[in-house]
Formats: C-alpha cells, sequence, structure tokens
C-alpha cells in the first residue's frame, strides 16, 4: 500500500509515490497527509475504483523485479501453468488436479478412475452438486430457506428463487461522512461516502444565511470542488444518493465551512469526525476482523452485502477497535462489509476464498 501499513514515517519501499499515513476512500482528491497530496489514484490506495487509474514507474520496475531470474516468484515464469516448462505430468498423490488427471489425484492416463457419485455416504463426490444430491445420478439438492447456504435456486443466502422469500433489497439512503476538505480561499473538495446502489448524487449549495439553494450539481463520483469562494464567508451544502428507477434518498443533514479556515468543516452542528474502516485477513477463508474509527455510543450495525448489495449476513457490535466476523458458511466471491453507526457509514470490499 502507498502508506506503508504506517503513519508518515513508515515507507512502502517504491520512491516515486508520496508518502501517507492512512488509506484514502471514495474519490478524495486533494487530500494532503505527510506534507504531500496523496496519490489516491494509485491502485495501490482503497479509493473507489472509478478514482484509480495509475501506478508509477517505481511500482512497476518493483512488480518487474518479481519475475526477473532470481527475483522471488521468478518460477511462475517457468511453469507448466504459463506454458514455459513443458507438460504437466499427473502426480496421483499430491491433492492438486494436474496433468491429464479428470479429478484431484484421479482419472486420465494414468491415475486411477474418479469415484462416481455415492448420494448415501455423506461426501460431495462424483458431479454431485451438493453433500449427496444433485448431479446426474443423485435426487437433487433441497432449497432449505434456512440453513445460511445459499442452494437451490435461491438469489441470494436463504432467499430468492421459487420457493424462498424475496432478498431485501436495500433502499436508496442518504450519504454519510460528508465532509469539506482542502479548504482555501477561494475554494473546497466537498466529499461524502459511496451509497451501495447508488447512480449518482445531487449536492445543493448555499451562503450560509440564504433563505433557497442557489446552485447545485449532480456527479456520480463521490466529491465535487466548490470554486469562486469569498475569503472568510461561511457556506452550506448538502447531498443525497440517485438510484435506479429514479429513486432518491433524502438529503444529508446540512454541513458547512468558512473559505479559508482548514478547520472549519462542520456537519449537523457538530465537527465530524473522520471514520475509517479496515479488516483482515482480505481475502479470507472464513474469520474476518475489523478495526473501526467511528463514534460508537450507541452501537455499531454491521452487515455483509453481497455484489448486488442484498443484506447477507448482519452483527452489532460495541468495540469498534475489536470486531469479529464469521463468515465461513458464507459462499466463495467479492461481498462488501457496511459498518454505520446510524448517521455515519463506511463500507469496503472484501473477498471470500
Amino acid at each position: 500500500h502507498i502508506w506503508g501499513d504506517g503513519p508518515c514515517g513508515v515507507d512502502d519501499g517504491v520512491a516515486d509515490t508520496p508518502a501517507s499515513d492512512n488509506p484514502n476512500y471514495g474519490c478524495a482528491y486533494g487530500h494532503v497527509s505527510c506534507g504531500s497530496v496523496d496519490m489516491i489514484q494509485n491502485y495501490m490506495d482503497y479509493s473507489d475504483d472509478v478514482c484509480m487509474n495509475i501506478f508509477t514507474e517505481g511500482q512497476s520496475t518493483r512488480m518487474d523485479a518479481l519475475f526477473a531470474p532470481n527475483g522471488v516468484r521468478y518460477g511462475l515464469t517457468i511453469s507448466g501453468g504459463c506454458g514455459g516448462g513443458g507438460p504437466v505430468e499427473p502426480t496421483c498423490n499430491d491433492g492438486i488436479q494436474n496433468g491429464d488427471e479428470t479429478g484431484v489425484d484421479c482419472g486420465g492416463s494414468n491415475c486411477p478412475a474418479c469415484e462416481v457419485a455415492t448420494c448415501d455416504d455423506g461426501i460431495q463426490n462424483g458431479d454431485e452438486t451438493g453433500v449427496d444430491c444433485g448431479g446426474s445420478d443423485c435426487p437433487s439438492c433441497p432449497v432449505t430457506c434456512s440453513d445460511g447456504i445459499q442452494n437451490g435456486d435461491e438469489t441470494g443466502v436463504d432467499c430468492g428463487g421459487s420457493s424462498c422469500a424475496p432478498c431485501e433489497v436495500i433502499a436508496c439512503t442518504a450519504p454519510t461522512g460528508t465532509a469539506a476538505t482542502g479548504i482555501k480561499r477561494k475554494r473546497a473538495t466537498l466529499t461524502w461516502n459511496a451509497v451501495s446502489g447508488a447512480l449518482s448524487y445531487t449536492v445543493e449549495f448555499r451562503t450560509a444565511g440564504s433563505s433557497s439553494w442557489t446552485s447545485n450539481a449532480t456527479v456520480t463520483e463521490t466529491s465535487v470542488t466548490a470554486s469562486s469562494l469569498n475569503n472568510n464567508t461561511t457556506y452550506e451544502w448538502q447531498v443525497r444518493s440517485n438510484c435506479s428507477g429514479g429513486a432518491s434518498s433524502e438529503f444529508s443533514p446540512i454541513c458547512s465551512f468558512t473559505a479559508g479556515d482548514a478547520g472549519s468543516s462542520a456537519c449537523g452542528g457538530n465537527r465530524m469526525m473522520d471514520t475509517w474502516v479496515k479488516a483482515f485477513p482480505n481475502p479470507t477463508t472464513g474469520q474476518l476482523f475489523l478495526q473501526v474509527q467511528m463514534e460508537a455510543e450507541s452501537g455499531l450495525t454491521i452487515q455483509l452485502l453481497d455484489g448486488m448489495g442484498r443484506s447477507v449476513k448482519q452483527w452489532t457490535a460495541q468495540d469498534p477497535a475489536n470486531v469479529e466476523l464469521d463468515i465461513r458458511e458464507v459462499p466463495s466471491g467479492l461481498y462488501f462489509v457496511e459498518v454505520t453507526n446510524g448517521f455515519q457509514r463506511e463500507i469496503i470490499r472484501v473477498i471470500k476464498d
């Protein structure tokens, strides 16, 4: 990562990436840490995909070195998997499907024939699609709607398909994590957290004390620049989410800042703390640990969302520094973890192997 997994004094080992003290989320253009503007466009930050577009020359050199002779990953370039090491022979005893094996250590020209489906031994074998069910020989796998597993024709975990209740649709919610950053005499950057399912965001802006909003903009990013400001003048702004089907959320609480005062960002009458969520290990095989920076006096609500934004599992937590999630029964794939305290929200991507 470009922040070297530590504060400003920790380096990422690449000379041409600017120092940073923490990951950036959303599209935090112009964010400054460690005395320089963060390279939020770098693929090794945590910015939204739409904002990431570069590796530096130093990063490219470092990656190339991995695969050069004597590099720690040089062996991949001469392995049979890349076509450079000749044909791979079946081993029949290493727990890996290789050579012309048609299964793990079975089938092909040299190994024993693969075991056929038995349908009654409590093991998923042959072409069974579940334990003792599915495939060409066994009964169809049942749809249970209550076992915490996505099976049958369920479109989510215990929901959807022909037999289960429809999967929950995540409502179009107002953005959280609103803040004004990079406040200068003439301009400032207004930012907020991405909302699952949002197609765009509408921002309204006015001079504090005005009876109506004097300007607005609709953007697809999670930030917008307010320009042509008057120094020492206080401004107010709010933002809403626009989702599919013409649905829009309520506006976020009104936020304010004063041009020229870098520490003046406030929302809902209170200064908002910077929030973030880190997950490890990521990818994970089952246990996921979170570190959360967020106000937690009323507790945290945590949801695991699938790639369509549908809720898969939900937890509550009181201690943001010690959150453990068990997702062992969840199918492999890409998910999102949403953490909220009711007025702030963070979403990060996780991968279940």
